[in-house]
């Protein structure tokens, strides 16, 4: 999928699953093995106990240059983000049908 640069900067929405988030404190210019165990830590915290249902919901993702924004499926805001708070992202992305 390839937008035109000025949808980017408006901003893009995607219709996702969300399975959760959580913050962490990182360093900002930690090695490449400590930025793979930080988003391996960020996705333990998130990720169900095997053997359990991963909790999900329905939800539309905007991303623009300035803000990532979680929406739930009636357009209203779960979270919101300035982009530049961001650091590492680990995302799995699977079709709704």
């Amino acid at each position: 999928m390839v937008h035109e640069p000025a949808v980017l900067i408006e901003g893009v929405l995607f219709r996702a699953r969300y399975l959760g988030s959580t913050q962490m404190m990182c360093e900002s210019r930690g090695s490449k093995a400590a930025r793979m165990a930080q988003a391996q830590e960020a996705v333990a915290r998130v990720k169900a106990p095997e053997g359990e249902i991963q909790p999900s919901t329905e939800i539309d993702l905007f991303i623009s240059t300035e803000k990532i924004m979680v929406l739930n499926t009636d357009l209203q805001r779960i979270s919101d983000t300035d982009v530049r708070q961001v650091s590492i992202s680990s995302v799995a992305w699977c079709p709704i049908p």
